[in-house]
């Protein structure tokens, strides 16, 4: 739960203490120009090519110093202040290790006064730095709706006290409501009982579920267990260990708590890091290169078939989170209103739509829909990050009502553009392949793979397979 907030905040901060460096290194030397003779001791100052050594031991020294004291270990309950006391120690310790190698330093026209300036401004700096990180995290992961909303099972001391904790906790965390063993110990700030724990986690989006309190009932742990396996949510155990395969299992602490924790969604904070810059990157690139062609597609759309340029649709997202997505109209303005009367033609089965010959599609949005281009729009989503450019394909939730328990994990990743079965069998797979070619995904997920379906994206959509 907190282990990808912790690392992700772990490598903000060390790249805002290297910056913190790097600018009172770059500002003291320079504004050392502007000091009088008499308080620098010299006429002049060195080229800057003498003082670098101190820039460049200064940062992996900070790192090194601040990692052995433990000030890149945070709690989300922890006052700042306390935190920065942690850093007083280690700030003493480099200062006196860059200050003692500058006063013994043997060139003549050092000065020790710019060097000692840096280090005053390089800890003000420092300080400014953490207390600015430490006070945003919050507001950044609710400005960009990366809140976790975490559900606590259990209604005792240690149920409330982890709730309380949640509440208090300020890296992206949403608490969700308790979860009841039984209707006889429901509490008002429960939102049902265990079984009907798989309503409550459709209904509200849950990312995490914390197992604090059952009863003493350890079937209710195995209930709890298998209903989140289903549809892919993460588990936490603050107690003891429980067999949960297919899940995969991390040892973390939250607030001091040794928790165990079971997830069969991927799990690796950095590597879906490396996936939401893609994302960014990726989908700011592909908006500015194709922003011509696609203003080109929207004023053919509305000069050849009446109606809006484009269809907005209402899908499930990450763990049922609705969006709406955008997409060129490729059909006639009314073709969900005459959807109904198509149902006995379609080629998909299960809960999904699809017909080859659909006698809605307008010339031009055949040719779209032939070569994917009326997906565009939806680089909007990615950046937007209701989306990721690559990952099962969105959903409606009239779709997702019909799916089987365990079809609700593939919502366990964020949807994408392309996905593993539209360049392995595009439109010939059917409805229960195409859960299997999502879950394998979710499985096998990596970087590389979604290397490698990206890579098969262009020759899949240069065939122009689609419809």
């Amino acid at each position: 739960m907190l282990r990808q907030r912790t690392r992700a905040l772990q490598a903000a901060i060390a790249v805002t203490d290297a910056a913190a460096t790097v600018a009172a290194f770059f500002g003291t030397y320079y504004g050392a120009g502007f000091l009088p003779e008499r308080w620098l001791g010299l006429k002049t100052v060195l080229p800057i090519s003498q003082y670098l050594w101190v820039l460049i031991v200064s940062v992996p020294l900070w790192w090194v110093l601040f990692g052995f004291f433990g000030c890149y270990d945070f709690s989300p309950i922890e006052r700042a202040r306390d935190g920065l006391l942690r850093m007083a120690a280690p700030m003493a310790v480099g200062a006196l290790s860059v200050g003692a190698a500058a006063f013994f330093s043997k060139e003549p026209l050092f000065s020790r006064r710019v060097v000692g300036a840096f280090l005053v401004g390089n800890i003000a700096l420092l300080i400014a730095g953490r207390v600015m990180a430490l006070k945003t995290a919050s507001r950044f992961y609710r400005a960009t709706g990366a809140l976790r909303r975490v559900l606590v099972v259990g209604v005792g001391e240690a149920a409330r006290e982890f709730g309380e904790a949640v509440r208090r906790a300020g890296w992206g965390l949403d608490f969700a409501g308790h979860v009841a063993p039984s209707p006889e110990t429901m509490t008002p700030e429960c939102v049902g009982v265990i079984s009907e724990l798989p309503r409550i986690l459709d209904e509200r989006a849950v990312d995490d579920v914390v197992i604090a309190d059952t009863g003493g009932d350890l079937a209710a742990v195995q209930r709890v267990i298998r209903v989140c396996e289903e549809v892919g949510v993460c588990i936490h155990i603050p107690s003891q260990f429980f067999a949960a395969a297919p899940s995969r299992p991390h040892l973390e602490a939250f607030s001091g708590i040794r928790m165990l924790t079971f997830t069969t969604a991927p799990y690796n904070p950095v590597a879906l890091g490396i996936k939401r810059a893609a994302d960014l990157l990726g989908s700011i690139v592909l908006l500015i290169l194709l922003g011509v062609p696609m203003l080109i597609f929207a004023v053919i759309v509305k000069l050849t078939s009446p109606g809006p340029v484009f269809f907005k649709q209402r899908r499930s997202g990450l763990y049922g989170r609705e969006f709406t997505l955008c997409k060129f109209r490729s059909m006639v303005a009314d073709a969900e209103q005459r959807r109904a009367e198509l149902t006995a033609a379609n080629e998909m089965g299960g809960p999904v739509f699809k017909m080859r010959h659909d006698p809605r599609i307008t010339p031009f949005g055949r040719f779209l829909r032939r070569y994917s281009l009326d997906e565009l729009p939806q680089l909007w989503n990615v950046l937007k990050g209701d989306m990721s450019l690559i990952g099962p394909r969105p959903p409606l939730p009239t779709e997702v009502q019909k799916y089987e328990r365990w079809q609700r994990r593939r919502l366990s990743m964020r949807p994408g553009l392309t996905c593993i079965w539209q360049v392995t069998d595009r439109n010939r797979a059917t409805f229960e392949k195409w859960m299997e070619y999502d879950l394998d995904y979710i499985d096998h997920w990596s970087l590389w793979l979604d290397f490698k379906i990206a890579l098969r994206t262009i020759p899949a959509v240069l065939k122009g397979t689609g419809v």
